[in-house]
């Protein structure tokens, strides 16, 4: 019954989130995820947290959150680089909007509940 409750809040996340969506796939954007998983990863690896305590989630929560904020600044350059090319500002604002969103999706809905549940062992 201990991961019932999660596994089933976690389902209901997803499903909901997909079937609210016309077409999913459209918000997977590889370099978006890259540089927030990978800033996040890096930050994790370099502040030394230690693995499934609460202080690593809050971390985890932190980096994620900042590395939307990164990314979404690293598509705005990119954005503002090719404003002569209005072909090319679709695929920038693409990583500058959903590298926001992923950050806040991992940071308030994977690591804040990993967060509370470490904090309740």
């Amino acid at each position: 019954m201990k991961y019932i409750k999660p596994a089933i809040g976690c389902f209901v996340m997803v499903t909901l989130t997909c079937l609210a969506m016309e077409d999913p796939l459209v918000f997977v954007n590889i370099p978006s995820i890259l540089i927030v998983v990978g800033l996040t990863f890096g930050a994790l690896l370099f502040s030394g947290a230690a693995f499934n305590t609460a202080a690593f989630w809050n971390q985890v929560r932190r980096y994620s959150i900042g590395s939307g904020i990164v990314g979404t600044l690293i598509g705005v350059v990119l954005m503002l680089g090719s404003l002569n090319d209005p072909a090319a500002i679709g695929p920038s604002m693409a990583v500058a909007l959903l590298t926001a969103l992923y950050g806040v999706l991992i940071g308030y809905f994977l690591a804040l509940p990993m967060e509370h549940r470490a904090n309740n062992k």
